[in-house]
């Protein structure tokens, strides 16, 4: 199943008033809108990264030497990624909410990893392709995996 806006699981014993109306039957959707442009003016770096959340898999992801970037968490195919939105002051808050909405919208519409089309774009190689090194490692295994033992099969795939 495909969710690209990050949900937590709706308890019968919950309390909370409203479902959310764009997350799946059963979710809630959680907060949103949780920074503004002053309070990511005043952070200042630490001797280590900070994530300064924003909600929906939105964040700004502070660096120890003071540079600030964009980011936006998301899952496909189960696995979880994380995509750059820009660079703040560049990107304005806004402009990333917007940006993460519009790969939230395409990831929902098309199904196709964002990140797969960002690289295929810049290749000009189809999305396909440029999961192409699985590709050919299922087709090593599939010749492989007749001379070895059932475990060591299943192990390396």
């Amino acid at each position: 199943m495909l969710h690209a806006v990050p949900c937590i699981l709706k308890s019968p014993s919950s309390n909370l008033a409203s479902n959310a109306a764009d997350a799946p039957p059963g979710y809630w959707k959680m907060a949103s809108n949780l920074l503004t442009d002053a309070a990511l003016r005043r952070a200042k770096p630490s001797d280590k990264l900070q994530r300064l959340r924003d909600g929906d898999g939105l964040y700004l992801l502070l660096r120890t030497d003071g540079k600030r970037w964009w980011r936006f968490d998301y899952r496909h195919e189960g696995k979880g990624k994380a995509l750059s939105v820009g660079a703040y002051p560049d990107v304005t808050l806004s402009r990333a909410r917007q940006r993460a909405a519009d790969i939230r919208q395409q990831l929902l519409r098309t199904g196709i990893d964002p990140s797969a089309a960002r690289k295929a774009k810049v290749t000009g190689a189809p999305v396909d392709v440029v999961d192409a090194f699985e590709v050919i490692a299922r087709e090593w295994h599939a010749r492989r995996a007749p001379s070895l033992s059932s475990n060591t099969a299943a192990n390396i795939l």
